[in-house]
């Protein structure tokens, strides 16, 4: 008699275990759903960039380092460098101004106030596997600006196509000024 009231118990424990977590993922994939960065249900299309929702990844695009100092050289894009300050401050493509991903929040009234939202932005970060400019890229576009590029390889492939860059004068009198 008391195996067969455990076992109904137990049962019943279960029952109410399997309704908690069924109430929970539905739950889950409601807040999933309502969220604007949530994640997909289905794999319909592959997302390039990863933990950026397509329909922001969509809105900017990609170009090589040639393209954007073209573009920058003409007067039709700003130049924008993400890389933390220490690293702008010792050398920079020149005309690029520097919009840091650690320090975003306290560099971007600055930016808003130089750059208007129409102007064409691109972007660079440190090199080939560094992912600041499309998370960068993602906060300008959620920020309402409307042509945002990323340049590929970043500053690494600016240096070695050598384009123009400011460099800080180092001890000793090396080459390059500081801006």
């Amino acid at each position: 008699m008391q195996m067969r009231n455990l076992r109904m118990i137990l049962r019943q424990d279960l029952l109410r275990l399997m309704i908690l977590l069924l109430a929970s993922l539905v739950l889950a994939i409601i807040i999933n759903m309502m969220h604007p960065m949530g994640l997909p249900l289905r794999l319909t299309k592959v997302n390039h960039h990863p933990g950026i929702p397509n329909w922001i990844g969509e809105q900017f695009h990609y170009t090589n380092v040639r393209s954007a100092f073209d573009e920058v050289s003409t007067g039709h894009g700003t130049l924008v460098d993400v890389r933390n300050k220490d690293d702008y401050r010792e050398s920079h493509a020149v005309g690029a101004i520097n919009l840091p991903y650690y320090g975003f929040e306290e560099a971007y009234p600055a930016f808003a106030k130089e750059v208007s939202k129409q102007q064409h932005i691109l972007i660079y970060c440190y090199g080939t596997g560094c992912a600041l400019s499309p998370r960068i890229a993602k906060r300008l576009v959620v920020l309402g600006f409307k042509n945002v590029t990323i340049i590929e390889k970043g500053f690494e492939a600016w240096k070695k196509s050598n384009l123009p860059i400011n460099e800080k004068i180092q001890s000793g009198g090396k080459h390059g000024t500081d801006e």
